[in-house]
């Protein structure tokens, strides 16, 4: 017999990404995206992407966003979200869209910094995955399809930024 208690807590599954705080700070020119390689590790739904805020932000707006790859960079926008107020040196868990993840597929988590202050994140100086920059600089939301600018073939990956299948507890 199965019982469910309304209110229950629901476990939390890591679809995706990079629970560590890592030790480069990084940051873009407001209006300006960069998206960072990544494979899931679990099939699943995703609905937050936990995003690691360095201490020196001052940030007032961060969106986040996951891409399809597009044989070896950013493809389409699957889905995104934003925070007012990020809060620096701390995990930011960002409700997302809820859109489904399978394992062993290539994805791209996007960071973009809007409306005023500087976006800093963490990544890793030593990485062995891609990232790159979008071509616009003058972005107010991710864009539906991604338009490459700089590409960063060594270091600078991964994001410290990690899907999950419900918000972390």
């Amino acid at each position: 017999m199965f019982l469910s208690f309304p209110g229950a807590a629901h476990a939390q599954t890591v679809l995706f990404g990079d629970q560590t705080v890592e030790s480069q700070p990084d940051s873009n020119p407001l209006g300006m995206a960069e998206a960072f390689q990544t494979t899931a590790s679990t099939t699943g739904q995703i609905t937050y992407i936990n995003l690691y805020v360095d201490t020196t932000s001052s940030a007032t707006s961060i969106y986040v966003g996951l891409y399809s790859d597009a044989g070896g960079t950013p493809g389409a926008l699957l889905t995104q979200g934003t925070t007012a107020s990020p809060k620096a040196g701390d995990w930011n868990a960002i409700p997302v869209t809820a859109v489904n993840v399978t394992a062993g597929t290539a994805y791209w988590i996007a960071i973009l910094g809007t409306q005023s202050g500087t976006p800093v994140f963490r990544d890793n100086a030593e990485g062995v995955c891609v990232s790159e920059t979008s071509s616009q600089t003058t972005l107010i939301a991710l864009p539906s399809l991604w338009d490459t600018g700089y590409v960063y073939s060594t270091g600078s990956c991964p994001i410290s930024a990690y899907g999950l299948t419900s918000a972390p507890s």
